[in-house]
């Protein structure tokens, strides 16, 4: 089934009015993903969602196009809304689709996403989109609004969809670029001739159409004016300009040379000429010349962005910072090109390039908050902490909601033992986002270092509150404890710092000096010997275990440990420690 046919039979409900919020991508990412191989595409994406989602989809190759069916028993609740869950799984479905389809080591070109309810409605939704196109979106080469215009979303009641699990209803082919653009033509002129109210109280619409063939691009339309049916250019005019707007981003992609305009109620054609080029399917290996005999200059650097940001996805930094320096060097204004190459450097620990190169995209565009940001971190990671504030300030005002800006804020504060400040930019960080351990945990140095103990206190229990697992947040509150002499409260807080850490030697012994403190000596042995258990030359070890010997009477055994700790001192020719021994050994009855 052709694209042109799934449109004329497009059904305008509540399935169509809700396509755009349930199934936008996705684009969050945190660690970058590994590179996929198209010729293993479908087996990926299936198994990404199975194994991470437990969702069941099919997916098919069809030369540059990525088909991918999701079936489900229904898609709407009894109320008309769309079910919840099936939100959900269309979303991490779209997550799934996003990742493989913008990490491949060479891009495909389309994708369509077929979801269908196949047992309440028979209902088929497609959203079919152009890969380059997503690229460019995420990158923030072209807007939300943008992307949305040149994506198809088509709905159609489809009895054949009832009961089909595996997606034989479905027609997988290689989606045509002419056959693509004109239903994305036919879908403009829907959107606009059909939605304005003002329009329909003026117009008459007969019919209008578009289709493809042969390098030809045909639309056709029969609207007249209500009022009197005289001649009018309007509507002819506003064809002429959604054809134009949606051809040019294709056109070194596309084959179309020519569209013809049909007006049949002013039996009036017009024809709109375009430079043919050759059909390409390969995004990456464009060949130079090419792309500088047929691309804009304009779109020579927003196509080395995209490059750029390819290769970056895959971890290939070298040939990504090549893709970038190229389109800065086309356009010297592109902030874009100049930030991409500012991560590239940071991920290779270049940090001065990266920082020369955050400069001058600032120097195009100072508000970028992303830049700000970015260039702030590095000066921190350099020690350069005045600079890391002025630009975490700007980031801060750009974007006040962030707190990772004022968590960094912060903690440069502390460097600087200006606690107040400090203080107050975790605190703005914990407003926006209460759930940081680290935060809390820093809190509780800042007010022990203002003896502020039960503000502290109260700070590294909220940290473990919300990490059990806080190995360095137990350790200090244990401090506080033993500060104030309460060695059961202190106790308790270490055991569970070293069940955490049981190999800790610092937590091991403190909590024989807990239990010395305690007068239980016994306990307070067994610690020491664990210490002694990892680290069989441990001086300290042997050092305790004597003193507690010799609280306990026991000056055979408490001489003892003090020869071996002796000995270990000798060995390593630590000449002072060696006489305060003798001097100790001297001292034993």
């Amino acid at each position: 089934m052709k694209l042109l046919i799934f449109l004329k039979s497009m059904i305008k409900n509540v399935y169509g009015l809700l396509i755009y919020s349930l199934i936008l991508f996705s684009f969050s990412s945190c660690t970058l993903p590994p590179s996929y191989s198209p010729e293993n595409i479908d087996n990926i994406l299936k198994k990404i969602c199975k194994d991470e989602f437990n969702l069941d989809v099919r997916v098919w190759k069809k030369g540059e196009t990525i088909w991918v069916y999701a079936p489900f028993k229904r898609l709407m609740d009894i109320d008309g809304n769309w079910d919840k869950k099936v939100s959900d799984d269309i979303r991490k479905i779209s997550q799934a689709l996003t990742r493989v389809i913008l990490n491949m080591d060479r891009p495909l070109r389309f994708y369509s996403f077929v979801i269908s309810d196949i047992e309440d409605a028979g209902v088929d939704i497609y959203r079919i989109g152009f890969i380059p196109d997503r690229i460019k979106f995420e990158m923030g080469l072209i807007s939300f609004k943008e992307i949305q215009q040149r994506e198809l979303y088509i709905t159609i009641n489809n009895p054949k969809a009832l009961g089909d699990i595996n997606g034989g209803h479905i027609q997988k082919y290689d989606i045509p670029i002419g056959e693509f653009i004109a239903a994305l033509v036919r879908q403009r002129m829907d959107r606009y001739f059909t939605s304005s109210e003002e329009f329909l109280n003026n117009y008459l619409i007969n019919s209008f159409y578009s289709e493809y063939a042969e390098g030809i691009l045909d639309v056709t339309f029969d609207i007249e004016i209500k009022k009197d049916k005289k001649k009018n250019d309007f509507v002819l005019r506003k064809i002429e300009s959604i054809v134009k707007e949606l051809i040019e981003p294709y056109s070194s992609f596309q084959n179309i040379n020519k569209v013809i305009i049909n007006d049949i109620l002013n039996e009036k054609n017009q024809e709109i000429i375009f430079k043919s080029y050759r059909d390409k399917t390969d995004l990456i290996k464009y060949s130079e010349d090419k792309i500088e005999n047929n691309i804009s200059k304009k779109y020579k650097s927003d196509y080395y962005i995209t490059l750029g940001n390819t290769y970056f996805k895959g971890k290939n930094f070298n040939d990504a910072i090549l893709a970038y320096n190229k389109s800065v060097n086309i356009n010297p204004y592109n902030s874009v090109g100049f930030a991409g190459l500012g991560n590239c450097f940071y991920f290779l620990n270049k940090h001065n390039e990266a920082l020369i190169n955050f400069r001058k995209a600032l120097e195009i565009i100072p508000d970028n908050f992303e830049v700000n940001y970015r260039t702030g971190y590095i000066y921190m990671l350099l020690g350069k902490y005045n600079d890391a504030l002025n630009f975490f300030n700007m980031a801060a005002k750009l974007s006040p909601n962030n707190f990772d800006v004022y968590r960094h804020m912060a903690s440069i504060h502390l460097k600087f033992k200006e606690y107040e400040k400090s203080i107050a930019n975790y605190k703005k960080a914990i407003d926006l986002n209460p759930n940081l351990p680290n935060v809390y945990y820093d809190l509780g140095i800042i007010y022990y270092d203002l003896k502020r103990y039960p503000e502290s206190n109260a700070n590294y229990k909220k940290a473990i509150d919300l990490n059990p697992n806080f190995f360095e947040a137990y350790y200090n509150l244990g401090i506080n404890y033993i500060l104030h002499e309460e060695y059961d409260e202190a106790l308790k807080v270490y055991l569970k710092a070293v069940d955490i850490k049981p190999g800790s030697i610092i937590t091991l012994e403190r909590l024989g000096l807990i239990y010395v403190s305690l007068n239980r000596y016994e306990d307070a042995i067994s610690y020491f010997m664990k210490i002694l258990d990892i680290e069989a030359d441990n001086a300290n070890a042997f050092l305790n275990i004597g003193l507690v010997y010799l609280r306990l009477k026991d000056y055979d055994k408490g001489k003892d440990n003090f020869l071996k700790e002796k000995e270990i001192f000798t060995n390593k020719k630590m000449y002072n420690e060696i006489k305060k021994m003798d001097m100790y050994l001297r001292q034993i009855p």
